[in-house]
């Protein structure tokens, strides 16, 4: 039951993307009149508005908690499925990855560190992405996806420019001129795209 290094991040980047999504179609169900109205997170300050949390950290502490006795459950045995269908082991865990991140903006801005830190990840993304030796980061604005996405990008040749633009032709065909797969930037369909993330 070996994963390679590349399996690994590819379920990490894919993952993401489908988390980014889900959060925001959640948030949506949950409280669209405060997001609207710019409180996305409303809904899970509730428990500490109400007493039933001293914080809206803990409140969605109680949650992840939740999210991981249903997992326990479900990993117990080999085999064991869901009985709610349209909620597998990995909905759950992507539950998980959003619910931590809920909670450590929440924590921050509490302690009055989340614009410092913010500054600090863009500055360390940043320093990842120009350092050219592990994967970098980049915001890609894409047609074909409903908002930004975050892709992996891979940096197997250290000239890799962020900005090199590839022809629609290779875009449709998957091809590249680049080392490593690196991705290209098809500007006709305005995404970056490798042999294996193409656009249709």
């Amino acid at each position: 039951m070996k994963t390679t290094l590349e399996e690994m991040l590819e379920f990490k980047d894919l993952n993401h993307v489908i988390a980014q999504d889900l959060a925001r179609r959640k948030g949506a169900d949950y409280n669209r009149d405060q997001q609207q109205e710019g409180d996305t997170l409303f809904n899970l300050r509730v428990a500490e508005l109400i007493g039933f949390a001293e914080t809206a950290e803990q409140g969605i502490l109680i949650r992840i908690m939740d999210k991981i006795m249903r997992m326990f459950s479900l990993t117990s045995k080999p085999g064991r499925v869901a009985a709610v269908k349209d909620e597998s082991v990995v909905d759950t865990y992507r539950d998980v990855y959003n619910y931590a991140a809920y909670a450590a903006i929440l924590y921050l801005k509490r302690n009055g560190r989340f614009d410092e830190f913010m500054t600090e990840l863009r500055d360390e993304v940043e320093a990842i992405k120009t350092a050219g030796v592990v994967p970098a980061l980049d915001v890609v604005d894409a047609k074909t996806v409903p908002d930004s996405v975050l892709i992996m990008k891979s940096v197997d040749d250290v000239d890799f420019n962020m900005t090199d633009k590839g022809p629609h032709a290779e875009c449709e065909t998957g091809a590249t001129n680049r080392p490593g797969g690196v991705e290209r930037f098809c500007e006709t369909h305005e995404r970056y795209y490798t042999p294996d993330m193409r656009s249709a």
